[in-house]
C-alpha cells in the first residue's frame, strides 16, 4: 500500500509541475481513468523535481476524482488559492478548465510587487479524459516572486503547470529581414516564441505571425477581443471596399487586421502545441491581394503598371510608399500589405461581425499619400512636402489644409 501511495504522489507531482521537456498529463490521465483517488496538498512550499518551480495551496485539501463530471485536473476553489514560486527567471504556462456552463475568470497576481500580471477567462470544459483541453495563460516570471492564482468564483481545474527557462525562447523582431525570420523559425526547436512587434491602441494594425494564436493569446498578448481576416470575395471594385470577417483564431503565416485596446510592444506565446513555421501567405479577391510580411519587406515599386502596394501607417491610414530612399519603401515585419490592381481603389474597410446585432460595420479608411503632390488653391503645383510652405490654403490628396 505504501508503494502504491508513493507512486501516486510521484505521478501527481509530475503532472502538476512538469518540467519544460515533459507534459506528463497523459500519464496522469491514464492512471486515474476509471479510478477514485484522494490527493492532499499542504500549505507549505515544496520543490517539484527539476522544474525550478515551487508550489503550495494556502490550505490542504482533498481531491476525489469521482463526481467531477469527467473533468481532468487538480481543482482549486476561489477560497483555496494555488501559489507558485519560480526559482529561476523565464516563463510560466498554466492550462485551466472549468465545468461547462460555469465560466469564471482566473487572475494571476504577483504578490511580491502587488500587481496583476495576467488574466484568463476560463470557459471550456474538459469532458473527455483522453483529451487535453482548456484555456492557457503564459506569463514572464522572476525568481523568488510569489504568484497566486485567484478565481473570481467557483472551482477551476489546473490541467498543466509548466516552467520554461529563457533558453527555451526564440526571439523574432519586426526589424529582421524575411531571411532572418525564416532562419529563426526554421532552426526553432524551442517552446516559446517572443515577437517584438509594436501595436498601436485604438487604430487598425495589420498583423501576421509565424505561429498560430488562439483567442486567449489574441486577448492577452494582442490586447484584442478578436481579429479580422479578408474574405476571398471581399474586394468590391465597384464601390471600392474590402470586407473582413471576424475570427477568433490567427493562423500562422496569414494576414489579419486587429485593433488593440492597449499599446503592445512584445508578444509571447507557447510554441509547444503549435509549431512555428515560415510560409507567408496571401488572400486574393478580384485581383486585390492582402499579403503577409513576416519580415521587413520593401514594397516600393517604380513604374509598376500592374499593381500598387499599400500599407497601414502608424496613424492607421492606408498609404503607399513614394520613395525608396533609406527605409521609406520598407514596411516592418509581422505585418501585411495590400497589393491593388492597376486602376483599383480602396475607400472603405467593411467589417462583417456575425456576433454583432447590426451585422455590418463600416469604417472609413482613406487612401492617403504622405508625400502626395501639393497644390495651391489656384491649382499651382508647389511640391510634395509641407515643410517650408508659405502661409495659405493648400490641397493634398484632394483635401484642403492650412499653413499658418
Amino acid at each position: 500500500m505504501k508503494q502504491i501511495y508513493t507512486k501516486l504522489m510521484a505521478l501527481v507531482a509530475m503532472f502538476l509541475l512538469a518540467g519544460a521537456n515533459a507534459w506528463a498529463v497523459s500519464t496522469w490521465q491514464a492512471y486515474l481513468s476509471g479510478q477514485t483517488v484522494s490527493i492532499t496538498l499542504t500549505g507549505s512550499y515544496e520543490n517539484k523535481f527539476t522544474a525550478n518551480l515551487q508550489a503550495k495551496v494556502n490550505s490542504g485539501f482533498t481531491y476525489s476524482h469521482s463526481g467531477t463530471n469527467g473533468l481532468v485536473g487538480v481543482p482549486i476553489t476561489s477560497s483555496n488559492k494555488l501559489y507558485l514560486k519560480p526559482t529561476t527567471d523565464g516563463y510560466l504556462q498554466v492550462r485551466l478548465a472549468c465545468a461547462e456552463g460555469s465560466p469564471l475568470t482566473v487572475t494571476i497576481h504577483d504578490n511580491t510587487v502587488n500587481q496583476d500580471v495576467a488574466s484568463v477567462n476560463v470557459v471550456t470544459a474538459t469532458t473527455n479524459k483522453t483529451e487535453i483541453r482548456g484555456e492557457t495563460v503564459l506569463i514572464e516570471v522572476e525568481p523568488d516572486h510569489e504568484y497566486v492564482l485567484n478565481a473570481s468564483s467557483g472551482t477551476y481545474y489546473v490541467t498543466v503547470v509548466t516552467k520554461f527557462e529563457n533558453s527555451d525562447v526564440t526571439e523574432i523582431s519586426e526589424e529582421q529581414t524575411p531571411e532572418d525570420v525564416q532562419t529563426a523559425v526554421g532552426s526553432n526547436n524551442k517552446v516559446i516564441v517572443k515577437m517584438h512587434r509594436v501595436l498601436t491602441a485604438g487604430i487598425w494594425n495589420t498583423f501576421s505571425s509565424p505561429i498560430k494564436l488562439g483567442i486567449n493569446a489574441i486577448r492577452a498578448e494582442l490586447k484584442c477581443n478578436e481579429a479580422y481576416e479578408m474574405q476571398t470575395t471581399g474586394y468590391n471594385a465597384s464601390n471600392h471596399t474590402i470586407t473582413f470577417k471576424r475570427t477568433e483564431v490567427i493562423e500562422a503565416n496569414k494576414p489579419y487586421l486587429i485593433k488593440p485596446t492597449e499599446d503592445v510592444s512584445v508578444i509571447t506565446v507557447s510554441n509547444r502545441s503549435n509549431p512555428a513555421s515560415y510560409n507567408p501567405q496571401s488572400v486574393t479577391s478580384n485581383g486585390l491581394s492582402f499579403v503577409a510580411a513576416l519580415g521587413a519587406t520593401n514594397i516600393y515599386t517604380t513604374g509598376d503598371a500592374n499593381s500598387t502596394k499599400l500599407f497601414l501607417n502608424k496613424s492607421g491610414k492606408l498609404v503607399y510608399p513614394t520613395s525608396n530612399e533609406g527605409n521609406k519603401g520598407t514596411i516592418k515585419g509581422l505585418r501585411a500589405y495590400f497589393q491593388i490592381p492597376s486602376g483599383g481603389l480602396v475607400k472603405d474597410f467593411v467589417f462583417d461581425d456575425s456576433d454583432d446585432p447590426t451585422g455590418i460595420i463600416r469604417v472609413e479608411q482613406d487612401i492617403f499619400n504622405e508625400n502626395g503632390r501639393i497644390y495651391s488653391v489656384d491649382g499651382r503645383y508647389v511640391g510634395n512636402s509641407r515643410e517650408n510652405l508659405s502661409r495659405g490654403i493648400y490641397v493634398q490628396n484632394g483635401r484642403k489644409f492650412i499653413v499658418k
